[in-house]
């Protein structure tokens, strides 16, 4: 059987938070975006001083990682490259 994985808004504000975190350590501010396995957005942030890129932008990024997350979820490491592809993609 199929599970998935999934974050409600608690944890779409908790992910949020530690990429605001990080984006302020590295002093790159930019769009945070949390969605579902399907792609689908849950949250959104942009940053103050980030580009306006628009929300589109981050949620197409979003969904470019879906395909490669593995099936039933993955690992926190897992996560986080595929979190760290996203980064880098389009």
């Amino acid at each position: 059987m199929r599970t998935t994985r999934t974050v409600g808004l608690a944890g779409a504000r908790r992910t949020i938070g530690a990429g605001i975190a990080e984006a302020t350590r590295t002093s790159s501010p930019g769009g945070i975006v949390v969605a579902d396995a399907g792609g689908n957005l849950l949250a959104h942030v942009r940053m103050d001083g980030a580009q306006l890129g628009g929300v589109e932008h981050c949620v197409d990024k979003a969904r470019a990682v879906v395909p490669c997350r593995p099936a039933g979820g993955g690992s926190r490491e897992q996560d986080t490259a595929v979190a760290e592809a996203a980064a880098t993609a389009l």
